[in-house]
């Protein structure tokens, strides 16, 4: 079985700044994989190159053993992403925003009523199916957010800053609902909380200055992790 996803030296420049330089990485499926590093390390540029947001310099990206480049809008709809600020419309019920996702990811509609039901389900946001977006605290509005990008059941979920702005509970109530996708949804997660990638991730891709400086597998406790990241990033 191919990896849910590849990347072969894959770089991108803006202008005469080169943003990343030649990553290449493979992921499993049912993979939790961490992607960490500095403000401005390239870990924004790299989930917008494989959600097709941008294209790259140069490289290449495979989705389940398919080129990308082939049909990019086609491996849209493999794709789940959360970006770190949700587009949510404040004015939607959560029910309504569900329904407006499906259509956007082309569910049949025959098959939307179920498919709403069963992410509402997995993100534990039944229980406010009929309220306004806009009145909802941000914690559950982070869950719907995750919703929306799993209506489709994607291969692929990326997420950028998941828990950014959150209090504890909310941080806790989150981690708990992406580590229970773990094994069954392969997930990018880029955070620059080390306790955050510690306590979800099977492995840590590690960026500095736009190039690949680790692939490792955390060991040990939260401080280990640290030691082991100001190692790879102390250039």
């Amino acid at each position: 079985m191919p990896p849910v996803i590849k990347t072969e030296d894959l770089s991108k420049s803006f202008g005469k700044t080169e943003a990343l330089h030649h990553l290449t990485f493979e992921i499993q499926k049912g993979e939790i994989v961490g992607l960490l590093g500095p403000n401005g390390a390239g870990k924004t540029t790299t989930m917008r190159l494989i959600t097709g947001y941008l294209k790259p310099s140069s490289g290449r990206i495979w989705i389940e053993g398919e080129d990308m480049a082939q049909a990019p809008m086609a491996f849209k709809g493999k794709i789940g992403y959360l970006p770190e600020n949700s587009p949510l419309y404040n004015d939607l019920t959560v029910h309504a925003s569900l329904q407006f996702a499906a259509a956007i990811h082309l569910i049949p509609k025959n098959e939307r009523k179920e498919a709403i039901r069963a992410v509402m389900e997995k993100t534990r946001i039944a229980d406010v199916a009929h309220r306004l977006v806009g009145h909802l605290s941000r914690g559950y509005r982070q869950r719907v957010g995750l919703a929306q990008a799993l209506i489709h059941n994607p291969s692929l979920l990326i997420l950028d800053e998941p828990t950014m702005g959150l209090d504890p509970k909310q941080i806790i109530e989150i981690r708990e609902l992406i580590s229970s996708l773990g094994g069954t949804s392969t997930v990018i997660l880029s955070s620059h909380i080390m306790q955050e990638v510690h306590a979800l991730c099977h492995r840590l891709i590690i960026i500095h200055k736009g190039r690949m400086v680790g692939d490792e597998t955390p060991k040990g406790d939260v401080k280990n992790l640290e030691e082991m990241f100001l190692r790879l990033t102390d250039s």
